[in-house]
């Protein structure tokens, strides 16, 4: 069962935070935890992006792939930090998600926490010893982007780190 932008029903609970229809779900065999819509979402890439309470981590207990990626090379890491999620920056790093993997663009979680002005994902991933030192395809720093986009209080924390 998909619609026309590829989600299950699973994706389209965690979209709307269906929480009952959500854990009827999870529990169930049947269940693709790790179906993919048209552009490679996944649930838990969905979950991470929208920030839905709890979901993160109950995908994760449930053993959704912790490192799937979308279409553009991105992980449910990389969407947490993008949107400043800081619980599902929290819940993926201590579940062992890979905190320096690179997306299609060659960039970290770290580098989008940057560029997006998305400061307490960014201490998170720093505090858990992601790289600071991996450019972009463009050979961009994580400190380059944030100083591009006038996110001054990221490129102290860079340095401090």
């Amino acid at each position: 069962d998909y619609d026309n932008m590829g989600r299950t029903p699973l994706h389209a609970a965690v979209a709307a935070d269906a929480q009952g229809v959500f854990q009827i779900l999870i529990r169930n065999r049947a269940t693709e935890l790790d179906a993919r819509m048209n552009d490679g979402t996944t649930p838990l890439i969905l979950a991470a992006r929208l920030a839905v309470e709890g979901m993160v981590e109950e995908l994760i207990h449930c053993h959704a792939d912790i490192n799937a990626v979308d279409d553009h090379g991105k992980s449910a890491l990389h969407w947490a930090a993008a949107v400043n999620n800081v619980e599902a920056t929290l819940v993926l790093l201590k579940n062992g998600a890979n905190r320096d993997m690179q997306d299609n663009k060659e960039e970290t979680p770290l580098f989008l926490a940057a560029r997006e002005g998305s400061f307490e994902a960014a201490q998170v991933l720093l505090d858990h010893y992601s790289n600071r030192d991996i450019t972009d395809h463009l050979d961009r720093l994580p400190r380059d982007t944030a100083q591009e986009r006038t996110h001054h209080d990221i490129v102290r924390l860079l340095d401090q780190y």
